[in-house]
């Protein structure tokens, strides 16, 4: 991590063959941050400490904003910007203080297309 930006967040990628458990790992760590969060907040505390996500197959910035727009009931109206989803989707996981974000099956983003690369980055 020393090497990161001082805007970049720590961020740690768990690889590996399939079926070896690398989804049932990150069902765990969310469940266990749920459950941290739970104990030490009170009851009908509205902030979700985690999102977990799957990427879909082919996926482009937009459709990978748009998966995360949906967590927290975010809408995303057909004719809306790749800007304006990852603007409503920032701010609303700040607003609901979101600390740990999972994003399952990473590997269909293709960071070798223009597309891949705008929604690696």
């Amino acid at each position: 991590m020393d090497g990161q930006q001082a805007t970049a967040r720590p961020s740690l990628i768990l690889t590996g063959p399939a079926t070896t458990g690398k989804t049932t790992a990150l069902l765990q760590v969310r469940r266990t941050c749920h459950l941290a969060h739970t104990r030490l907040t009170a009851p009908g505390d509205n902030r979700v400490p985690v999102a977990h996500i799957l990427v879909p197959p082919g996926a482009t910035a937009k459709t990978l904003a748009a998966e995360l727009a949906p967590y927290l009931a975010i809408p995303v109206a057909t004719r809306i910007t790749t800007a304006q989803i990852t603007t409503a989707v920032c701010h609303t996981y700040t607003t609901a203080d979101v600390t740990l974000v999972l994003i399952d099956e990473i590997h269909r983003l293709n960071p070798h297309t223009p597309s891949g690369t705008e929604a690696a980055d």
